[in-house]
């Protein structure tokens, strides 16, 4: 864990210098990765209590810019996200896991120099484990087809460094976190 969290902040630091001078926020050929923490979620039964908070990842690539007065763009790209809780009641517990993968597009618009406000859809697939330890009942695990409608903002603080916030039903009802530009 120790290494793939010291590769994702050497990759963010590594990729500063590769920003390039930008007229907007999305223009075509940028792509944005977003690394978010979520709060609230729908994937967990009733009584459990969250081990892994919501956790996600997304790409998104610009492949068309300058429509809506220069100001509009479309991406489109990747997501993953991860979250797991637990049931106990007494010696007997339940642990249950979500991992959802999915591809997304974006539509774009900026109002302001530097804020990047979108809404979009995703689709993908979902998987999800249940493990329990009561009357000898065994892993199961069921795979689902997974999509969501979400909008956001981002605001850039730097060319290349960001904080974002995504409402949806994604791996979590909304996401913060920070956001690179390269």
């Amino acid at each position: 864990m120790k290494k793939i969290l010291l590769s994702i902040i050497s990759f963010f630091a590594l990729s500063v210098g590769m920003v390039n001078a930008q007229s907007t926020t999305f223009d075509q050929g940028t792509g944005t990765l977003n690394l978010g923490i979520g709060m609230g979620s729908s994937l967990y039964s009733k009584g459990y209590n969250m081990l892994i908070p919501p956790v996600s990842l997304a790409y998104d690539h610009c492949v068309l810019s300058g429509f809506l007065n220069q100001n509009g763009s479309v991406g489109l790209g990747g997501y993953t996200g991860f979250t797991s809780s637990r049931l106990k009641y007494g010696n007997a517990k339940a642990d249950e896991s979500h991992i959802v993968f999915g591809v997304r597009g974006t539509l774009h618009y900026e109002f302001i120099e530097r804020l990047d406000t979108y809404l979009g859809l995703m689709i993908g697939y979902g998987l999800s484990t249940v493990s329990s330890n009561i009357y000898n009942v065994k892993t199961e695990s069921e795979w689902n087809f997974a999509n969501s409608g979400f909008f956001g903002i981002r605001y850039f603080f730097t060319p290349a460094w960001g904080a974002f916030f995504e409402a949806g039903s994604g791996i979590s009802y909304a996401t913060i976190g920070a956001t690179m530009r390269f």
